[in-house]
């Protein structure tokens, strides 16, 4: 009997990684997800304190005690932009992707105090489901180059399911060989949200504003000196 039980649990495992395969296969297009920045779009920065540090700001912003305000702009969008990095997301953003059955994501109603009377609340937002990330470029020091190479080299040696964004002097690596299959994630060690082909139309069919979207490229094993281009 433990015999036959061990393995119809090996069969299971088995098939939830066939299923995994398929999954990445049908799924080749992966995005960044942002704002677009535009002046006339609101920016959130604090009102009453000035954190000196992201691990601070976070923590105090999660306990809700940081207030904010309009840093610029007065049109209303469905992700913003904040301070040290952060983005936050409206009460439409926040209601469509749970509509969707999207759950990889913690977040956090943030105190907001209009300058215009605008009475929209904002969430911010961060993954909870997450890829292994590594910034490699010409732009940094060599002792702070070293570190992300050595482990490129052993993605490429275990011929990992990269993809990158950037250009010549900045190269962001995604590694996607354990992605768990969310439509919405983050890097593992950045503040980017990425999003599946599938969760951008949905977005883009919902009309949200002021959000934009950056593919991401696959990494190719035929040519692997494109990681020094």
């Amino acid at each position: 009997m433990m015999m036959k039980q061990r393995l119809i649990n090996n069969l299971e495992k088995y098939q939830l990684n066939l299923d995994l395969i398929r999954d990445f296969k049908m799924v080749e297009k992966f995005y960044v997800m942002s704002y677009k920045g535009a002046t006339r779009y609101i920016i959130l920065v604090p009102k009453n304190i000035s954190p000196n540090s992201q691990e601070k700001f976070l923590k105090l912003l999660k306990k809700g005690k940081i207030i904010f305000t309009e840093g610029q702009g007065k049109s209303h969008g469905d992700l913003l932009g904040g301070s040290w990095v952060t983005k936050f997301f409206s009460t439409n953003f926040i209601d469509m992707l749970k509509k969707n059955n999207v759950k990889s994501f913690n977040c956090y109603l943030v105190k907001f105090e209009s300058k215009y009377e605008n009475n929209d609340k904002y969430y911010y937002v961060e993954p909870s489901s997450f890829v292994d990330s590594l910034v490699d470029g010409t732009f940094l020091e060599k002792r702070d180059r070293e570190k992300p190479q050595k482990i490129l080299e052993t993605w490429f040696e275990k011929r990992k399911q990269l993809y990158y964004d950037g250009d010549e002097s900045m190269k962001t690596f995604y590694n996607f060989s354990e992605w768990d299959g969310s439509d919405l994630f983050g890097g593992k060690n950045n503040k980017v949200i990425l999003v599946t082909e599938k969760l951008k139309k949905t977005i883009e069919k919902a009309k949200l504003k002021n959000i934009k979207f950056e593919e991401l490229k696959k990494f190719k094993y035929t040519n692997l000196s494109e990681k020094n281009k």
